[in-house]
Order: C-alpha cells, then sequence, then structure tokens
C-alpha cells in the first residue's frame, strides 16, 4: 500500500477507477501476514546466530495497552479502595505500565551484514535481547554486544542470560 492506511488506498484507488473496498484490503494483508510472521520468525533465528550485537530501545505509547492499562486502574480503584494499578516490582505481565520498542542490529563479522529487527511490547530492551539468546546455538562462541548504555533492568537480567550465552559487553558504542 506504499504506506498508506486503507482509507486513503481506497480514496487513491477510486480516484484511478480501480475500487478496492476496505474488507478486501483486509483480507490481502492478512493472506500474507502469516508469511512476514514466518520471515520474521526466520530472521531472529539467524540473528542469533551472528557475532556482534547492537541493541537499544524507546519508550513508545501503543494505544490498546494504554486503554487496558486505564481500564485496569479504575476497575483496582472501584475494587480496591482507591489503590492505582501499576503492579509488581517490575515483573512481567499485564500490569506492567511501559511499553518500548526496541532495535536490535545482529552483525556477521565474516561478510558485515546486518539483520535489523524491532520488537514494539511490553518487553524491554535486555527481555528482548535475552529472547534473541535463547535461540543462540550452544556450541558457538559468545557475541559481542555493544550499546549506548546498561540500564538497571539489564543488569538484572545478566543473571538470566549467563547461563544461555556469556556475553562481551562494550560500553558507549553509540546509538543505534
Amino acid at each position: 500500500g506504499n504506506g498508506f492506511a486503507f482509507n486513503r488506498l481506497k480514496n487513491f484507488q477510486n480516484n484511478l477507477g480501480i475500487p478496492l473496498p476496505l474488507a478486501t484490503q483486509w483480507e490481502i494483508v492478512k493472506g500474507v501476514g502469516v508469511i512476514g510472521e514466518l520471515i520474521y520468525e526466520a530472521l531472529i533465528d539467524v540473528g542469533a546466530q551472528r557475532e556482534v550485537i547492537y541493541n537499544d530501545d524507546t519508550h513508545v505509547t501503543i494505544l490498546s495497552i494504554k486503554k487496558e492499562i486505564k481500564e485496569k486502574e479504575l476497575e483496582s480503584k472501584e475494587g480496591k479502595g482507591g489503590k492505582g494499578g501499576k503492579g509488581g516490582k517490575g515483573g512481567k505481565g499485564d500490569d506492567r505500565t511501559g511499553t518500548f520498542t526496541t532495535g536490535i542490529i545482529s552483525k556477521s563479522k565474516v561478510d558485515g551484514r546486518e539483520i535489523v529487527l524491532y520488537m514494539t511490547g511490553r518487553n524491554h530492551a535486555g527481555e528482548n535481547l535475552e529472547e534473541i539468546l535463547r535461540r543462540r546455538k550452544q556450541s558457538l562462541p559468545s557475541p559481542t554486544h555493544l550499546s549506548r548504555c546498561v540500564t538497571q533492568r539489564q543488569r538484572i537480567s545478566l543473571k538470566i542470560w549467563k547461563p544461555l550465552s556469556p556475553i562481551v559487553w562494550r560500553m558507549g558504542a553509540g546509538s543505534l
């Protein structure tokens, strides 16, 4: 769709004399979505085997999660005497209020080719990197991990990564 939202694409197609209803557009996208997901999963598997991994994340607003959080806060206030619903101490689950987009670049030292992955949701960069490292072959040497900074959450996550694959940390590698 050339980056067009479905409504804009429908109007554009109508102007060209080729009507393309919204429902038809959605069926086309849904049909190829499975293939895109398989390709994305394969890229994660290949990226996990690379020698150098960069990562960083940023806060992002996801409207559906924001709405869900507000609804839970209202339920919590009504049902538990006015206590807000921020959730536990950094535990995973639907009680988290932060949402992030993590960019991960996985680079081969042999040919210099890069795989760039984006993961958006409630997991922060450390948890997304952990997901990728779980797919790394245990027979491979440790990857070099470069990041602008290591947050407290990532320091805590190092305890999780150690049994998976030790990482060589390089600080101050610049932004992605």
